[in-house]
């Protein structure tokens, strides 16, 4: 008779042993938790965000002090770039005619260089030149006078230098006549664009942006930085 042989009625046992499987979780212990595994992945994603945000930092240090030293490439190569001292208004007025008493002779300017030196003088009908010393007050230069009793054509020299580094000399002339109205005195409002000059403002506003970015950048990245402090 066979070995495998069995009387009938009888069923052959089912062989129940589990091989154990080498590398895989010990039943002894159970199964590994499946929030450990999810936190070791949170760790390691926070971790590999940080390090990015980290070479981001760096990216943009770089390219904003790229930005810096071409902004002082161009200012240094193309001064005529920024703002030129330009006349913007006068007491008395260019060409016009007044009268009254007046003690001093205004100079508005935009684009001047505060620092630089400069000369302003007034000249009367002889020739021959007239009042104090002329000081400077921010943009504005001003010549103080007697008040005038000689009628005829005054004449307003100056020379001053601009923040583009250029030397601009001219003179205007107004007239007075005792029987006029006295002049009107300076008007208008000196803004960022007057003194620095469009493109100076342009890179102003440019600069700000870039920094502002920067700045979020940098706290973004601190931010996440001691967030994955908190999950080790």
């Amino acid at each position: 008779m066979r070995d495998d042989a069995r009387p009938a009625g009888i069923v052959k046992p089912v062989d129940t042993h589990v091989p154990e499987v080498t590398g895989g979780p010990n039943p002894a212990r159970g199964p590994v938790p499946a929030t450990l595994e999810i936190m070791v992945m949170r760790r390691e994603s926070i971790s590999s965000d940080s390090m990015r945000r980290t070479r981001d930092v760096r990216f943009f240090l770089h390219v904003f002090a790229s930005l810096l030293l071409a902004f002082g490439l161009v200012v240094a190569t193309a001064p005529e770039a920024l703002a030129h001292a330009e006349l913007r208004q006068a007491s008395p007025r260019v060409d016009s005619v007044v009268g009254g008493e007046f003690h001093s002779i205004s100079l508005q300017f935009s684009g001047l260089d505060t620092e630089a030196d400069f000369r302003a003088e007034l000249i009367d009908p002889a020739g021959n030149p007239i009042g104090g010393k002329a000081v400077r007050e921010e943009m504005r230069i001003v010549i103080p006078i007697e008040p005038l009793e000689v009628p005829g054509v005054y004449t307003v020299s100056y020379t001053t230098i601009g923040v583009d580094d250029d030397l601009v000399s001219d003179l205007y002339t107004f007239r007075y006549d005792p029987s006029a109205a006295e002049p009107e005195g300076i008007t208008i409002e000196i803004t960022t664009v007057d003194r620095i000059g469009w493109f100076g403002y342009a890179l102003l506003l440019v600069g700000a942006a870039l920094l502002g970015y920067l700045v979020h950048r940098v706290r973004f990245a601190y931010r996440e930085h001691r967030q994955a402090q908190l999950v080790a």
